[in-house]
């Protein structure tokens, strides 16, 4: 048994209604979930519960021993938030970790996800577990339980951001990462990278890494464990467990679901059977977008023997999303990216356009192209400066499209923008059955640079227009 082994299994803690289980007081709907768990620590199955672990993970033999690294890929709305907060108080709560840490040390469970606000869902599972144990509510050191549970046996369950800088330098009794096929998989915190940081801090307390997900993509570290270990007979090391929603929660609607099913059969099929998504791809390989950036070019100025300059933005109500501007030109048929900015929300529009206004007419530039869907508050925006807003006679999905062809030949260069790059990598194409396809950015994900780039890429280098004329601003 590991260090700070627990006095109790999960399963008592779960079924006694002093301790977790007062949070969970019709317990036979979560029986499912309790052979998951069973299995997941190495505790002994019955007929039944053997029959529905063969199912879930593709395996013929159950784990005599804890996993090291657990994965459960199960559909919406099957208690994922619940259950991920049962196994962060047990390890939090239930577990000696005096003889680990040392002196003035402390352990931490963080829960990580892509945003607090999401991590914290499940921080309130957990603040539910010690409010409604008679034995657990004890352990709290104060009440502000916000963002973080601070217990008496030095150890804090504490909300955190997927994050590889965040989560460094601390002791971690373990670590649940919640929804993990929606983080990124590219940028500066890639979720590869996340689980990496994570493993030295659970070296001297072998608390196990727990991910808790509905699939997406076939990309990421629930992917890569997916492939890796479903179906592995593996003791000790790693636990996949794929299980659709009414498998682990019986009490959702059949029929509701099954009409899901029959509009749209892809995405509910990831969404409540737990499939990864096989009509979703990359939109570019990395190795094309890299390849096609000039390395220490940051911006271009304007350069009075090119005839064909063209820019186009993407405009926003400055609450919520970016906007951007790109402006690009041809050199016999290779297409140069000269600019591309990116102003953040919040912003105030009129003064993003303002801006905007200049940039073009640093490139005597007297005409913008962007969405024709933003309605006509760009065009009389722009009009103050002397600008004239057109809408896009593309659709953003069509202009992705039609650049695939532009990139993949080498017929662009793109600037070094970091931004622009994590943009170009989080798009994705997906595959129409009888039509065409369409691109667009993951959840969570933004593309308002990346519109603007191939929006001013493509107008360049498929003529879709007469030369935008060129003015002389005094």
């Amino acid at each position: 048994m590991s260090p700070g082994a627990p006095a109790i299994s999960i399963i008592d803690a779960l079924q006694d209604p002093n301790l977790i289980g007062a949070a969970f007081p019709n317990l036979t709907s979560w029986n499912s979930w309790i052979t998951a768990l069973k299995a997941a620590y190495g505790l002994q199955l019955d007929e039944g519960e053997l029959s529905l672990f063969c199912q879930c993970t593709g395996r013929e033999n159950p784990p005599t021993a804890p996993a090291k690294e657990l994965y459960f890929i199960v559909g919406r709305r099957g208690g994922k938030g619940r259950i991920t907060a049962a196994i962060g108080v047990f390890l939090a709560a239930f577990q000696d970790y005096s003889k680990i840490l040392a002196p003035g040390e402390e352990g931490l469970l963080p829960i990580i996800a892509s945003d607090r606000d999401q991590a914290r869902i499940v921080l309130n599972y957990c603040r539910d577990i010690f409010l409604q144990s008679p034995i657990l509510k004890k352990l709290p050191l104060n009440d502000d339980l916000t963002w973080e549970i601070p217990l008496r046996n030095k150890v804090s369950i504490r909300v955190m951001t997927a994050s590889k800088a965040a989560i460094r330098g601390y002791t971690l009794v373990g670590a649940v990462l919640e929804e993990t096929a929606y983080w990124r998989v590219e940028g500066a915190n890639p979720d590869l990278e996340i689980v990496r940081a994570l493993r030295p801090g659970r070296l001297t307390t072998k608390g196990p890494l727990v991910v808790i997900s509905s699939p997406y993509r076939r990309v990421g570290v629930l992917w890569e464990a997916f492939r890796r270990y479903y179906g592995q007979e593996q003791d000790g090391r790693a636990l996949v467990w794929q299980a659709g929603s009414l498998t682990m929660n019986p009490t959702l609607d059949r029929e509701e679901i099954e009409e899901e099913m029959r509009l749209d059969p892809e995405a509910t099929a990831a969404e409540y059977e737990a499939q990864f998504r096989s009509d979703l791809e990359d939109y570019l390989p990395w190795e094309v977008i890299e390849g096609s950036t000039v390395a220490g070019r940051y911006e271009v100025p304007y350069m009075d023997d090119v005839k064909t300059y063209a820019a186009f933005v993407d405009m926003s109500g400055g609450r919520q999303d970016a906007a951007a501007l790109a402006v690009a030109h041809l050199e016999g048929q290779q297409i140069i990216l000269d600019l591309g900015r990116r102003w953040k929300a919040p912003h105030d529009p009129s003064i993003v356009v303002m801006e905007m206004a200049s940039v073009l007419k640093s490139y005597h530039l007297s005409r913008v192209r962007g969405d024709k869907y933003a309605g006509s508050w760009p065009q009389a925006e722009f009009a103050k400066h002397g600008i004239r807003y057109e809408g896009s006679e593309m659709s953003k999905s069509d202009l992705y499209l039609e650049f695939v062809s532009l990139i993949m030949s080498g017929r662009v260069d793109l600037l070094e923008i970091k931004q622009l790059q994590n943009e170009l990598r989080g798009l994705e194409r997906r595959t129409r059955s009888g039509g065409k396809d369409s691109v667009d950015h993951g959840p969570r994900g933004s593309d308002d640079l990346a519109n603007a780039v191939v929006g001013a890429c493509v107008l360049v280098g498929s003529r879709v227009s007469r030369p935008i004329p060129r003015v002389r601003w005094l």
